[in-house]
């Protein structure tokens, strides 16, 4: 990935790093003007929600960081990056959809397979969003046999052509905009589900909606209960988690 042609600001490209992540946080401490991208073909110690591994082998996926502005309304951020990355990939395949809070996923026969995720850190005065969508990626390449890439889809692009995309999506976002379009999205809402927390008991019920700061809304046990944070299990055979 040798150039990018975007309205972005700054983009670094890396040809290896341990972290995005830490490569944006390492530069939020220089004091690196925001927003600013850090892009890498490889990373060693890569991690996804709830410190899940995120492993790729080199050059076949896009492996991206973004640091933005902290704002009051940075806690549905996340929620507008997905739909930001969600309708970059919905221009070369309209299968792409959301499942709570922001995992790319496709449906295939036996159910979501997930073709990239978001994840999103406060540190100092910024959101430091880390993105991981697969590309290029065959079957014995893919980390869990739930996940799918676009080349198992049938679909070639190229990786700069697609992060220009997305930076170029991200270059618009409004933290404080309706959430409308991440509702039209999300295929989790309408569907039973099991919430999964640190320190607590699963709970289960059924989704009906996201609110204004993009917490869950679900029924359980006739009352309607609201969660910001947990790990989301669609509860039908098949679905990818």
């Amino acid at each position: 990935m040798d150039r990018l042609g975007t309205s972005w600001g700054t983009v670094r490209l890396l040809s290896m790093t341990t972290s995005t992540q830490q490569e944006a946080r390492t530069l939020i401490d220089a004091d690196e003007p925001r927003p600013f991208a850090v892009i890498a073909e490889t990373q060693s110690s890569g991690r996804g929600r709830l410190d899940r591994v995120w492993v790729a082998p080199p050059s076949s996926s896009i492996l991206m960081s973004v640091a933005l502005p902290r704002t009051a309304h940075s806690a549905a951020l996340p929620l507008h990056v997905g739909v930001a990355v969600a309708s970059a990939v919905r221009t070369i395949t309209a299968e792409v959809r959301l499942k709570w809070p922001n995992d790319l996923v496709v449906e295939r026969p036996g159910g979501l397979r997930k073709l990239g995720g978001i994840i999103a850190e406060v540190h100092a005065d910024a959101v430091i969003v880390g993105i991981g969508l697969n590309v290029d990626m065959i079957d014995d390449e893919l980390p869990t046999a739930d996940a799918i890439s676009l080349r198992q889809l049938g679909i070639a692009v190229s990786r700069e052509a697609l992060v220009a995309a997305i930076l170029d999506a991200l270059a618009g976002l409004r933290s404080d905009a309706p959430l409308d379009r991440y509702r039209e999205l999300c295929v989790t809402i309408g569907e039973i589900v099991e919430v999964s927390r640190i320190g607590s008991e699963p709970l289960r019920g059924r989704v009906t909606g996201v609110d204004a700061s993009g917490a869950l809304l679900f029924t359980s046990d006739h009352a309607v209960q609201s969660i910001t944070a947990g790990d989301v299990h669609h509860v039908r055979p098949g679905r990818a988690e």
